[in-house]
């Protein structure tokens, strides 16, 4: 899952910034980790897929193109539960300049061996165009 936030023209550094996001489904609660990371290329989301950034352009890693400095993690949680994400050294680096926003990547849970090949599991979250708006992520900062 890609998500990206429009942060032109916040100023300040937040003392708090965390990305919320509402599972809409999940077969693999409990020990599994998602893990959180900020995209390096651009994409484009109404074209993006596993193996394309969009339409025109493939990611230059299958799955998408993502830093591993400051990942963040987060348990993966059951239907209707919550996983957070402190996500303020990202942000801070996107508002400071260091980091061009590109938005997050999620890589939902641990790769789970089936028979000799890697799945994950089915984990799904509910999408920025959710008719329930209280569904919807939500990247909060607090000053």
């Amino acid at each position: 899952m890609a998500i990206k936030y429009n942060l032109a023209g916040i100023t300040g550094t937040p003392k708090n910034t965390e990305l919320l996001l509402n599972v809409q489904s999940s077969g693999c609660e409990g020990t599994n980790i998602c893990t959180l990371s900020v995209i390096t290329s651009d994409w484009n989301s109404k074209e993006c897929s596993w193996i394309y950034a969009s339409s025109a352009q493939a990611w230059n890693s299958t799955g998408g193109d993502y830093s591993n400095s400051n990942r963040v993690t987060s348990p993966a949680t059951k239907k209707g539960g919550m996983e957070i994400y402190a996500v303020g050294d990202m942000v801070k680096n996107i508002l400071d300049g260091v980091t061009e926003n590109r938005g997050f990547i999620l890589e939902p849970a641990s790769n789970i061996a089936l028979g000799g090949i890697f799945h994950k599991k089915g984990h799904y979250y509910y999408s920025s165009e959710h008719p329930d708006i209280r569904l919807r992520p939500a990247l909060i900062l607090e000053y």
